[in-house]
């Protein structure tokens, strides 16, 4: 997972019991509890409340432990580049804690690449200009 940073700060480890009790995999067949997905082949949507659990999931780290993902991993992942964070880290530093409004902003946002692509969809010759309407609430519809 080449998203992943590779030295974290201790406050990413999953140390909770309670969460820790809700990994996959950890609690019995036929339970009705809501489990943490650890991400594997594929990541889980990044919800913009990182401090809840079960979120977007857990990852297994290097030493064995689980872990939330990081602010700039979760950025990272919708397509932004280090320095689109970087930026944004400015303007909301964390001071060395979780920053809630830097995952609120990355478990907000459309992936970068899948957003070009719409557009370039829309702008291409495939859709004539009638082809975009704007509907009863002005949101813009493309009619395929």
């Amino acid at each position: 997972m080449s998203f992943l940073e590779l030295d974290v700060c201790e406050q990413y480890t999953i140390s909770q019991p309670i969460t820790l009790s809700k990994l996959a995999g950890s609690v019995p067949s036929g339970s009705y509890t809501r489990l943490l997905d650890l991400m594997e082949d594929y990541a889980y949507t990044i919800t913009n409340r990182k401090d809840r659990s079960p979120n977007n999931g857990g990852i297994k780290m290097k030493d064995g432990n689980y872990g939330y993902l990081t602010m700039l991993e979760c950025w990272r992942l919708m397509g932004f580049e280090d320095r689109d964070f970087q930026a944004t880290l400015q303007e909301h530093p964390t001071n060395g804690a979780m920053n809630r409004t830097l995952y609120h902003q990355a478990g907000s946002n459309i992936v970068v690449q899948v957003m070009e692509s719409i557009f370039e969809l829309i702008l291409s010759e495939k859709y004539a200009v009638e082809d975009v309407m704007e509907n009863e609430s002005g949101q813009m519809q493309l009619i395929c």
